[in-house]
């Protein structure tokens, strides 16, 4: 075998490993936007926009942070800011619910 055909076969296996890291991440995001989903409302972020702004650029930080981390960080540091954004979501839902009272 040639070293090209060495070459093509590393890179190929290499892209294949690459392709199921970044699989991974979007297999942990969709897990938990799919259940934020299950119990989010309509109108939550414009709400902690308008009445929590600080808690609305948590988690527009933390959603960067997830944008940065895929796909080129460990995938438990990806998951612990992805648990991050999700306890922010949950307690702008929660907050949302009791301004809506």
């Amino acid at each position: 075998m040639s070293y090209l055909q060495k070459a093509k076969e590393w890179k190929n296996e290499y892209s294949c490993k690459k392709q199921r890291k970044k699989d991974s991440y979007k297999t942990l995001f969709d897990k938990a936007t799919a259940e934020l989903n299950k119990d989010y409302p309509t109108g939550v972020l414009s709400f902690i926009k308008k009445r929590h702004s600080q808690l609305y650029e948590a988690i527009n930080k933390s959603e960067q942070k997830l944008d940065q981390l895929w796909g080129e960080a460990p995938i438990d540091e990806f998951r612990q800011e992805l648990k991050t954004f999700y306890r922010l979501n949950r307690k702008a839902v929660i907050i949302y619910r009791e301004g809506q009272v």
